[in-house]
C-alpha cells in the first residue's frame, strides 16, 4: 500500500502544472485535491516528522507568518483603501499547498531516495515532448500534435501563437522555463549524491530543451548548474575517468551548441539578443512594480498600480507597462505578501543559513546556494515565484528537510547513542 501510495506522489509531483484547468471541482483543479487525499494518507508521519525535524517546524511556522501578512494586508485594503481583494482568500488556501507538496516529497525521499529518480524519469520523458517540438527534429507535427489534442486545457494561448516558442506540455514557454529549473535542481542533486556522469548528460540535454525554449533566464540559470556540477566537489569522490569525461562532455556539447546556433542564428536569436523590446522592456515593468510598491507597501489595489503605470509611463513612454505585469518573482512575492512580508522572507533565509545550512557540508550548502541563485535568476524576470504560484520548485525544500534530518538530526542522534553506550561501558567497567 506504501509503494503505491508513493508511486502516485510521485506521478502527482512529476506532472505538476500539467492538468491546470482540467477537472475543476469548486474552483480547485481536480489534481489539488488529489494531493490533498494523498496528504491525509500521510497525515499520521507528517506529525511525527513534525517531533524529530525541526526544519519542517521553522517552515510551517514561516507559512503561518506569510498566512498572518495577508490577513494584513487584507485588513489594510477594507479598512483604508476600501477595496476587498478576494485573490488574497485564493492565497490563503493555495498556502496550504505550499506544505502539502514539500511534505509529499520529503514524505517519499525518507522512504527511497529512487522514487526522486522516477521523478526525474518521468519529467525528462515530459521534457522529450518539447525537445521533439522545435522545428529542426522529425517529430514536430507528431509532438505538436500530442499538445493540441490532450493538453490544451492548462493554455490561454491558441495553438498558433503558442508555436513561436515550445512549451512541452505546459501552458506556454514560461511554465515549461520552471519546470526546466526544478528539473535542473534536481538533477544536480541526484549527480552530487550518486556522480553518476548520466545526470551531467541529463543536465545538458535539459539545457538543450531550454535553448529551444527561446528563454533567457532559464539558459542562464541552468549554465549557473552545469558549472557548479561540472566543477565542485561531489559527495562521492570522482574517479581521474570520471573528470577527464566531464571536460570531454563540456569540450564537445559546446562545440555542438556554438555551431548549431551559427547554422540557426535567426531562430536563436532571441536568447542572445538583450537589446530587443522584450529584454529592454522590463526594466520599465520592474520598476513600476517597485513604485507601486512603494505607494501601497501593505496592500496595493488596482487603482493604486494604475497611477504607478501612468507616473512611470511618463519617464519611460513604454506601453508595455499598461500591458504586462513587473515580470519579476520578487516583486510580486512583495505584491502578494506587502513589503514586511518581503522583508519577512529576506531575515527567513538569513536564519535558514545561520541555522539548517551550517550543519550541513560544505559541498551539500553550497548546492543549496548554488541552487537557490539559480532559481532566482529564473525567477527574477518573470512573475512566477516560490510561495506565490510556483510549486515545482518545493522540491528544494523537501531536499532541504530531507538532508537536514539525514545529517543534523541523525547524526547528533548516533552521537548521543554512541555517548550512552561509552557510560555504560565505564559503568560496567568499574
Amino acid at each position: 500500500m506504501k509503494t503505491i501510495l508513493s508511486l502516485a506522489i510521485v506521478f502527482f509531483i512529476a506532472t505538476e502544472g500539467l492538468f491546470v484547468g482540467q477537472f475543476v471541482f469548486a474552483g480547485i483543479s481536480g489534481y489539488r485535491w488529489i494531493e490533498l487525499l494523498l496528504f491525509i494518507f500521510v497525515l499520521k508521519s507528517f506529525f511525527l516528522d513534525l517531533k524529530t525535524n525541526t526544519f519542517l517546524v521553522y517552515y510551517l511556522k514561516f507559512l503561518f507568518l506569510l498566512f498572518l501578512f495577508l490577513w494584513l494586508k487584507s485588513g489594510y485594503l477594507i479598512f483604508f483603501e476600501h477595496y476587498l481583494d478576494t485573490d488574497i482568500f485564493k492565497q490563503m488556501f493555495r498556502l496550504c499547498f505550499f506544505m502539502i507538496v514539500p511534505y509529499l516529497i520529503y514524505y517519499i525521499i525518507q522512504r527511497n531516495i529512487i522514487y526522486l529518480k522516477l521523478i526525474l524519469l518521468l519529467e525528462v520523458l515530459i521534457f522529450l515532448v518539447g525537445f521533439f517540438q522545435f522545428p529542426l527534429t522529425p517529430f514536430t507535427d507528431f509532438a505538436w500534435e500530442i499538445k493540441k489534442v490532450y493538453f490544451m486545457a492548462n493554455s490561454g494561448h491558441e495553438i498558433g501563437k503558442l508555436m513561436d516558442r515550445i512549451p512541452g506540455l505546459y501552458g506556454f514557454a514560461i511554465p515549461f522555463s520552471y519546470v526546466l529549473a526544478s528539473g535542473g535542481i534536481l538533477t544536480t542533486y541526484l549527480y552530487k549524491k550518486t556522480n553518476n556522469i548520466i545526470y551531467l548528460y541529463t543536465l545538458y540535454l535539459i539545457l538543450i530543451i531550454a535553448a529551444m525554449t527561446l528563454t533567457r533566464s532559464i539558459v542562464i540559470a541552468l549554465l549557473v548548474l552545469i558549472v557548479y556540477a561540472s566543477f565542485s566537489k561531489a559527495e562521492r569522490t570522482r574517479t581521474r575517468i570520471d573528470i577527464i569525461i566531464n571536460y570531454l562532455l563540456i569540450i564537445g556539447i559546446s562545440y555542438i551548441a556554438v555551431n548549431l546556433f551559427i547554422e540557426n542564428m535567426d531562430t536563436f536569436s532571441r536568447i542572445s539578443n538583450v537589446k530587443g523590446e522584450s529584454a529592454e522592456g522590463r526594466i520599465p515593468l520592474l520598476i513600476t512594480g517597485i513604485y507601486a510598491l512603494l505607494l501601497g507597501p501593505l496592500g496595493v489595489t488596482p487603482e493604486t498600480y494604475e497611477l504607478a503605470r501612468k507616473t512611470m509611463f511618463l519617464t519611460f513612454h513604454n506601453i508595455d507597462i499598461f500591458r504586462y505585469a513587473a515580470h519579476n518573482g520578487l516583486v510580486n512575492f512583495a505584491l502578494y505578501y506587502t513589503v514586511p512580508g518581503l522583508f519577512y522572507l529576506f531575515y527567513s533565509l538569513y536564519k535558514i543559513n545561520k541555522i539548517f545550512l551550517n550543519c550541513l557540508s560544505k559541498q551539500m550548502k553550497l548546492f543549496f546556494v548554488m541552487s537557490s541563485i539559480a532559481y532566482l535568476l529564473q525567477s527574477f524576470f518573470h512573475n512566477d515565484f516560490i510561495f506565490v504560484k510556483d510549486f515545482n520548485i518545493l522540491i528544494l525544500v523537501a531536499l532541504l528537510a530531507y538532508e537536514y534530518k539525514r545529517v543534523c538530526i541523525m547524526e547528533k542522534y548516533s552521537i548521543k547513542i554512541e555517548e550512552k553506550d561509552y557510560v555504560k561501558k565505564n559503568i560496567y567497567a568499574r
